[in-house]
């Protein structure tokens, strides 16, 4: 499965709606799913929020949203998170994930992207 997110919507799962994203990680993870959140936006702008117009209204600090991240990845082994730059580049990208099908289990989709494998 792929989730697609905006930088606003993937900062508000990683604060207010942790434990709700977590529940549906669970029943997720019951049918074996694998899940990839799809970022609209590159690592940089993570690193910027609370700086840049975009991202002036997020209250949670990027070292807090990237530790709930990283407790996600460490405790759901099939989710992956990708970041990538915009939601025009997101759209292409979500179709070549599509054709990974369950390979997208052994592979690593943010190596694949900064490689260039995915654009």
């Amino acid at each position: 499965y792929i989730e697609r997110k905006s930088i606003q919507d993937w900062a508000g799962t990683m604060s207010k709606g942790y434990d709700r994203f977590r529940r549906e990680l669970n029943r997720a993870a019951e049918f074996e799913a694998r899940i990839v959140v799809l970022v609209e936006s590159n690592l940089n702008d993570v690193f910027s929020i609370g700086f840049s117009p975009q991202t002036q209204m997020i209250k949670a600090t990027p070292d807090f949203l990237l530790h709930r991240m990283r407790e996600i990845m460490d405790d759901f082994g099939d989710v992956q998170f990708l970041f990538v730059d915009g939601r025009v580049v997101a759209a292409g990208v979500l179709v070549k994930l599509l054709t990974l099908k369950n390979d997208i289990k052994f592979l690593d989709t943010q190596w694949l992207y900064d490689a260039g494998k995915l654009k």
